[in-house]
């Protein structure tokens, strides 16, 4: 069963439901700020951190889910409802949601009043923008009330989830006519806060939830838009809302624009007043003017659309698999690059609370996005290197404001160091950057303990060439992934972590994995499934059968096979391999699958499982980086070495060959692979 529809002129998907299996999400933003949007409207944004500098709440694991978000209450007589069903849920007319890259679009209609909103954080800016066209398609004038809700975090979004004796007396606002601002925490160690506006006059505004909502009220079915009046509450202590009302008079065929605006603004703290407990705010008004007429609007949404163009034309295949051609040139792409934003941090499946950035994650990211961004590759690198021990170990993680090494999670995971070297080498035959290697880096962030990138590289190897089990395979330390027998880390008690209870230099425990990375090929995958718990494996008996490294199908897993198959010559193995996890060529089975038909997902549940064919995990997952290596590199074998692009296809034995652009070293390569005999020369 399908819910929607690839549009591959426009680089979207369509989605026809709003009843999606589960939320269905796109990524607004691509430097420092970020929006989630779900089809539903659900999500949250934040500014460089999710964790620490969270501006909009999202409650996780809720009934219903997808709560929280971008709200856009619409009354119209007696009827209330929402451009995009949540959270009123009321029965529309007409729904349509349109994933774009970088952007999402929202057309519905009620007993027809239309509604046209579309959110993006234009490039550059450190705010989203949400344009809301409202029609009247009546023979008569029809008057309505607009309100508009979001829920402001208390910035630490752990903190603010947990500590409520203090934050439910803690939230402080300002509001200036249409602009309201959350300023919790500016008066005493802040310097940053957020802002919610609007390019209209309004009749009203609410900044307490408590009001908005009423006594027991819901956001389901919030007072203020029953009664169509707005209380004008300034929130002192509480939770703090932003809210705007406006009373709307639509001539038939009349349609009016208003433009909302979601920012984060910074001074310095030595000049953060304009006057007594007043907030300088001129950084936040100028932003507000750069988006205060359609125009402007319209031509952020095209620049950034030109943006994507540009970017995607970096590599691009044209085959007659249309298929093949949507994923390798838009949507496989796209998600590497989200997936460097975020990192793994922050999505429907991580909470962006706790996981910050990881030392083998980005490593293993920066394969996919690489030839897109070669200099921000460089620097994350360089950031990444700097989180090293000088005995070659590293932090498992480290957060992306402060760059430094995350030490509630530690070291410990053997598997990390190596990802540096494959990550450097990625990037240097990409760019030919050889400079990188000189480049001066601090171990453990240490400005005295600084050495050469190529240093850094050799302590890597030399940790696993000095830390191996008495079979000679390298010790697996704290595991976490495919390797995931924690002999090191027993744990028997709820509340102990599976991945860092216990020590991780045990002397025994060996992995195959950490061996495999010395040579060319991938793994199998752990088949049967282990159907109770063993305290001397565990964590992979934890998981019920079918599910994780639990004989699941791990999709991160499932590239490295199709290229062991491109390497003896089975293409027709090979893109059977790829088609199986690839989201395009499963779209049909949306129903089960359950996760977006446009991005990969980590797992599918395997046939141990009950829901066999259910994908968890979507979005922020190495597949991604992996499977553009697989696809683009060995199944149509055009891949940067470190002296020059070398094309060496295997193909299926149905293609009849197929044509590529790839900018390459400040060239442009077109490239045309003919396959006239169809027939697979496999080694022997």
């Amino acid at each position: 069963m399908k819910f929607g529809f690839f549009n591959d002129s426009d680089r979207e998907y369509v989605i026809t439901s709003p009843a999606t299996p589960q939320p269905w999400i796109n990524y607004l933003g691509n430097e420092e700020f970020f929006s989630l949007i779900s089809n539903t409207c659900g999500g949250y944004s934040f500014y460089k951190d999710a964790k620490l500098l969270r501006l909009t709440r999202y409650r996780y694991n809720n009934v219903p889910a997808d709560t929280n978000g971008r709200y856009y209450f619409i009354k119209h007589n007696d009827t209330v409802w929402t451009p995009a069903w949540q959270p009123v849920k009321t029965e529309l007319d007409s729904y349509e949601c349109r994933h774009g890259l970088g952007y999402s679009r929202f057309t519905s209609s009620k007993n027809k009043i239309e509604a046209k909103l579309t959110a993006f954080v234009p490039l550059h800016e450190t705010c989203e923008v949400n344009q809301l066209i409202l029609t009247n398609n009546n023979e008569t004038c029809e008057q309505l009330d607009l309100t508009s809700y979001v829920e402001f975090c208390f910035w630490n979004a752990v903190d603010d989830a947990t500590n409520f004796q203090r934050n439910l007396s803690l939230g402080e606002v300002e509001v200036c006519g249409s602009e309201i601002y959350h300023k919790t925490e500016y008066r005493e160690r802040r310097n940053h806060f957020a802002y919610y506006t609007v390019n209209a006059e309004i009749n009203g505004f609410d900044t307490s939830r408590d009001a908005f909502l009423g006594v027991y009220g819901s956001i389901e079915r919030p007072q203020t838009v029953l009664t169509r009046a707005s209380s004008d509450s300034i929130a002192s202590g509480g939770a703090v809302i932003g809210s705007h009302h406006l009373k709307v008079i639509l001539k038939p065929g009349e349609s009016k624009s208003f433009v909302f605006v979601l920012g984060y603004s910074e001074n310095p703290y030595e000049d953060k007043w304009e006057a007594p407990n007043i907030i300088k705010k001129d950084a936040a008004r100028a932003a507000m003017k750069r988006f205060s007429t359609d125009e402007q609007v319209e031509k952020a949404l095209n620049d950034l659309k030109e943006y994507w163009n540009t970017l995607l034309a970096t590599f691009s295949v044209d085959s007659a698999d249309e298929k093949l051609n949507r994923m390798v040139n838009i949507w496989n792409q796209y998600q590497c690059m989200v997936t460097f934003n975020m990192s793994r941090s922050a999505s429907h499946f991580e909470s962006g609370t706790g996981r910050g950035m990881g030392f083998r994650d980005s490593c293993q990211d920066l394969l996919g996005f690489v030839h897109l961004i070669p200099d921000r590759a460089r620097q994350r690198i360089l950031d990444i290197a700097a989180t090293q021990f000088e005995d070659g170990s590293a932090y498992h993680q480290y957060q992306p404001l402060t760059k430094k090494g995350n030490s509630d999670i530690g070291s410990g995971f053997n598997d990390d160091p190596l990802w540096l070297i494959a990550g450097t080498a990625a990037y240097i035959k990409e760019t030919g950057d050889l400079s990188i290697l000189d480049e001066i880096v601090y171990f453990n962030n240490d400005p005295a303990l600084a050495k050469p990138l190529s240093e850094h590289l050799k302590r890597s190897f030399d940790y696993t060439l000095t830390h191996l089990g008495p079979n000679g395979l390298p010790l697996i330390g704290r595991a976490d992934w495919n390797d995931c027998l924690n002999l090191n880390c027993f744990s028997k008690e709820p509340g102990e972590s599976f991945q860092t209870f216990g020590p991780s230099e045990g002397p025994v425990a060996e992995s195959v994995f950490i061996a495999g990375m010395f040579i060319k090929y991938g793994i199998v995958l752990q088949q049967p499934a282990y159907s109770k718990y063993y305290l001397n494996l565990g964590e992979i008996s934890s998981y019920p059968p079918g599910y994780k490294e639990n004989a699941g199908i791990f999709c991160h897993n499932n590239p490295w096979v199709s290229i062991a198959e491109t390497r003896i010559g089975r293409g027709d193995r090979a893109f059977e391999i790829y088609r199986r996890t690839c989201p395009a060529y499963i779209e049909e089975i949306s129903e089960i699958h359950r996760t977006e038909p446009y991005v990969y997902s980590q797992m599918i549940a395997g046939k141990d499982a009950p829901k066999h064919g259910e994908a968890k995990n979507s979005w922020l997952t190495g597949t991604a980086a992996w499977t553009f290596v697989n696809v683009s590199q060995y199944i149509l074998g055009i891949r940067p070495p470190f002296d020059g692009l070398e094309i060496d296809p295997c193909i299926p034995s149905n293609m009849d060959g197929f044509t590529a652009t790839r900018k390459y070293r400040n060239a442009v390569y077109y490239i045309t692979v003919k396959y006239p005999n169809h027939v697979e020369e496999v080694m022997g």
